[in-house]
């Protein structure tokens, strides 16, 4: 049940605190359900083709985004830095 539907509807199916019910979804590793990222926040191909052409901070400013977003995504990607 934990994990399937957001942890409030589960609560009040048994009675519980939301706290309780987050609580143990937590405990159990489960992620919470309903939550998704946002679909404009979502690097685009060619955003992405970008992370190897020049520095975090450049493309960072190219594309609007911060340099911690662009060096995160680098290293998800697993994509070598560049330095200039």
């Amino acid at each position: 049940m934990l994990g399937t539907e957001r942890d409030r509807g589960i609560a009040e199916r048994l009675g519980r605190p939301v706290s309780g019910v987050a609580d143990r979804r937590r405990k159990l590793g489960i992620a919470p359900s309903g939550i998704r990222r946002r679909p404009d926040n979502a690097w685009n191909v060619k955003d992405v083709k970008l992370l190897c052409t020049a520095p975090d901070w450049e493309i960072a400013r190219r594309i609007g985004r911060s340099k911690n977003a662009v060096k995160s995504q680098r290293k998800r990607l697993d994509i070598p830095v560049r330095q200039d």
